[in-house]
């Protein structure tokens, strides 16, 4: 890539509008990167929860190691997390819409692979909303629970079932709009239409997301388990444009500073940190460009200085990842904005 001086300390911002407006009616986000499972939206409490065997990372769609929830259903572990309830305002009685990324490593295992979902046991029946999950026909397939008030499930409503590859991470979008439900696969639309018995009433708060497995809350049994990944989880309080369900699929995932190697590390510095003004970039190799990602993904571009100084007096106050393009490839360090 052609190498760009920068004559003053001025910056060029490349940033789209559209990445501006993903963060509107964003109240969760679940990134994973750096092998983090907390909330890089709202509440600082709201986090993922585990149960059974602890949370382990794997890379993400990109290659950036401990960038994404990594789950081996097929050794029977017992790996669950959940959405931390106390701190979750979702109510699936509005419009929403959900975002995700996923893979699987099977696609002929004997039993559903659950991915994420709203469904909880309990005395009687269960509590529901949206199930996504991988069936034994190697499908990825969307399913509403409708609840009645203290009374078992009133009736299933499946959306159109998608045929998947092992190995290959998908994008979905499921979006709620009044009684019309659709989903959306790497962009692309593959169902839209109306639940004529999705109730007005009575549906329940959703308080409890399983990830990666379903969760009896009467017995604490974890069944069902992923083997695959999950990744960039967020829930909308709104419904997402096709636009917008576009580019979240071509989004690129902020780099985990975990996937860099120590000798990496050692020969790339910046300070200060943390940063008012002005970063300085210490550092042997010739960079080609650079760009700063935030906790939500959105990307800002900067030319690169002469004496690698950085002009940051314009961004706002927050945790960043530095993101810089050399001759010897891509490294990143993290870095506060006062």
């Amino acid at each position: 890539m052609r190498k760009i001086l920068l004559t003053s300390l001025s910056v060029v911002l490349l940033a789209t509008t559209s990445t501006a407006q993903l963060s509107n009616g964003l109240i969760s986000q679940f990134y994973f990167t750096g092998g983090t499972l907390q909330n890089s939206v709202g509440t600082s409490s709201l986090s993922l929860v585990e149960d059974g065997d602890g949370a382990t990372f794997s890379a993400d769609r990109d290659g950036n190691g401990s960038s994404a929830l990594s789950f081996d259903g097929s050794a029977g572990n017992t790996q669950k997390l959940s959405i931390d309830y106390n701190y979750l305002d979702f109510d699936l009685t509005n419009d929403f819409s959900i975002s995700f990324w996923f893979k699987t490593n099977d696609i002929s295992a004997s039993d559903l692979q659950i991915l994420f979902s709203s469904r909880q046991d309990y005395s009687p029946g269960e509590k529901g909303g949206v199930d996504c999950y991988i069936n034994t026909n190697g499908e990825f397939q969307v399913v509403y629970r409708n609840e009645l008030s203290g009374a078992p499930i009133a009736g299933l409503n499946t959306l159109k079932t998608t045929a998947i590859n092992a190995g290959i991470w998908y994008h979905v979008t499921i979006i709620k709009s009044g009684a019309n439900v659709s989903h959306y696969i790497n962009g692309s639309i593959k169902s839209s239409e109306t639940i004529s018995n999705f109730p007005s009433t009575n549906f329940p708060m959703v308080s409890y997301w399983n990830v990666g497995a379903f969760f009896n809350t009467q017995t604490g049994d974890i069944y069902r388990e992923l083997d695959g990944g999950m990744d960039d989880i967020r829930l909308y309080n709104r419904v997402l444009t096709q636009q917008e369900v576009m580019d979240l699929y071509q989004e690129t995932p902020p780099i985990s500073t975990v996937s860099i190697s120590e000798t990496e590390n050692k020969i790339i510095s910046v300070f200060p940190n943390p940063v008012n003004s002005y970063l300085t970039i210490q550092t042997t190799e010739v960079i080609e460009n650079i760009s700063v990602v935030s906790a939500l993904g959105a990307t800002i571009e900067y030319v690169v200085a002469p004496n690698n100084i950085v002009d940051l007096s314009s961004l706002t106050a927050g945790v960043y990842f530095l993101q810089m393009k050399t001759s010897n490839g891509l490294m990143s360090k993290k870095f506060i904005k006062n």
